[in-house]
């Protein structure tokens, strides 16, 4: 359902090996670190799809899990309203490439409270060559510093709110 066949046709149109990627890449620009892990991942596997698939939300669901795990106050709650939402069904298998790159950032939430800059920069960028939607984090790592609702936050709140207001001009 939903982007399911086109990632299952992309997957099944890469190259088997990493050698096969120059010229897959003249084609396809889009998600080039995606493009490299799905080689990688094909090169292991093969051309078994569901598989495919199956690593890839098993990484994501990692990932959300772990943060879950070291950051609620109840774990169990919190798996639970992540399942009953239903949402997961579309992350994991809908928006592929967006979930991959948010579940990573998403992972980085220990260095980001440690106010660890530097790693939580590399994994944006990293996760941007998945989707390059990741690259909106990088403001973000910096606004969310300090008290909530401090003057920073708020405005960049404004901003935003102009920005949607003439979403025409930006």
């Amino acid at each position: 359902f939903g982007d399911t066949s086109a990632y299952r046709m992309g997957f099944h149109n890469l190259p088997s090996s990493l050698s096969g990627l120059s010229g897959y890449f003249t084609e396809n620009s889009k998600g080039q670190g995606f493009t490299v892990f799905s080689v990688i991942i094909k090169a292991i596997i093969g051309n078994r799809d569901i598989l495919y698939f199956s690593i890839i939300a098993a990484i994501c669901l990692i990932c959300v899990f772990y943060v879950y795990k070291k950051y609620s106050c109840n774990f169990i709650l919190a798996i639970f309203l992540f399942v009953a939402s239903g949402d997961y069904i579309q992350w994991t298998y809908n928006g592929i490439r967006q979930f991959l790159a948010v579940s990573l950032i998403f992972a980085c939430t220990g260095f980001l409270l440690k106010k660890k800059y530097v790693p939580v920069i590399v994994v944006i960028l990293l996760a941007s060559t998945i989707h390059v939607s990741a690259l909106i984090m990088l403001p973000i790592v910096f606004i969310v510093q300090g008290k909530t609702f401090n003057k920073r936050t708020i405005l960049f709140l404004f901003a935003m709110l102009m920005a949607i207001a003439f979403i025409d001009q930006f």
